[in-house]
């Protein structure tokens, strides 16, 4: 077995994760394209009712160990989380996301490494892109481009940034 995966990861609980698997030995090349397992619950709010989503781990886990067994090599680089004060709802549950993953890469031994999103946007989205609707959209019309297996997935999403980081990470040879 001469297999090397890299998971791109887009943080949160609406984020996506991304492997691409090359095989050495065979010539293959497998893209496996999801939106993060999550599940959602009463949060434990008593002020008003409020449902909060979480990393559903359990399906996450069983994701990682079939990796795990079928390829010699896995790299994970999973984009920074989005923290700030002024959405502390939306950081709260990037962080708590993070910790999640951090937590299965540790159970499963498997190496990682952050990246900011810049970096992957400046290798592969044209330049000249400004705000979030912006990038998001070329995300979109550069993974289509690149992955039309995953059109489906990546219309119902609105972007390709996880398989984008893989991209990024297979081309930089991390």
């Amino acid at each position: 077995m001469a297999k090397t995966c890299w998971l791109g990861i887009d943080n949160g609980v609406t984020g996506t994760i991304a492997a691409l698997i090359e095989d050495k030995a065979t010539g293959t090349f497998e893209t496996q394209f999801m939106t993060t397992p999550v599940k959602s619950h009463l949060s434990y709010q008593k002020s008003k009712k409020k449902n909060m989503n979480r990393i559903d781990w359990m399906t996450l886990s069983d994701f990682f160990s079939d990796l795990r067994k079928s390829c010699d090599r896995i790299v994970v680089c999973i984009e920074r989380p989005m923290i700030n004060s002024v959405r502390f709802d939306a950081s709260l549950s990037a962080r708590a996301s993070l910790e999640a993953m951090l937590i299965l890469f540790e159970m499963y031994g498997l190496p990682y490494s952050y990246i900011d999103s810049r970096a992957w946007q400046k290798e592969l989205l044209p330049a000249g892109i400004k705000g979030s609707a912006e990038q998001k959209e070329a995300s979109k019309e550069v993974g289509l481009r690149l992955y039309p297996e995953h059109a489906e997935l990546i219309n119902k999403h609105k972007d390709a940034d996880a398989l984008l980081i893989a991209t990024y990470m297979r081309r930089a040879n991390m």
